[in-house]
């Protein structure tokens, strides 16, 4: 995959036919029939989908919020790395979320 191109915000405001498209990347699955535990490609996984706890369609807001970010900055928001012997890829992508976002605010999905 080669880098985008960073979308200029102001540029676009000016067009008079500017339109986005949402599209699926290849990973659709149902809420209602999980089939896996990891339905999301690893730079836009949400941090439900990362511990493997039930997910729904705030998943997908998740991914969508990362996509933005990368059309809008043209960076990719995650880039979990596994480190041997220090950390995996999944703890790496958690430490990242909780350097941005902050601690989760409640864990009552973990009971």
């Amino acid at each position: 995959m080669k880098p985008m191109e960073p979308i200029d915000v102001r540029a676009a405001k000016e067009m008079k036919h500017f339109k986005v498209k949402l599209v699926d990347m290849g990973n659709a699955c149902f809420t209602f029939k999980k089939l896996s535990s990891l339905i999301q490609t690893r730079n836009y996984r949400s941090p439900e989908v990362i511990i493997r706890s039930d997910y729904d369609t705030a998943a997908d807001i998740w991914s969508l919020g990362c996509t933005i970010f990368e059309l809008v900055t043209g960076r990719v928001l995650f880039r979990p790395k596994k480190v041997e012997g220090k950390h995996s890829k999944n703890q790496d992508h958690l430490g990242a979320i909780d350097d941005l976002i902050g601690p989760c605010q409640n864990l009552d999905f973990l009971l």
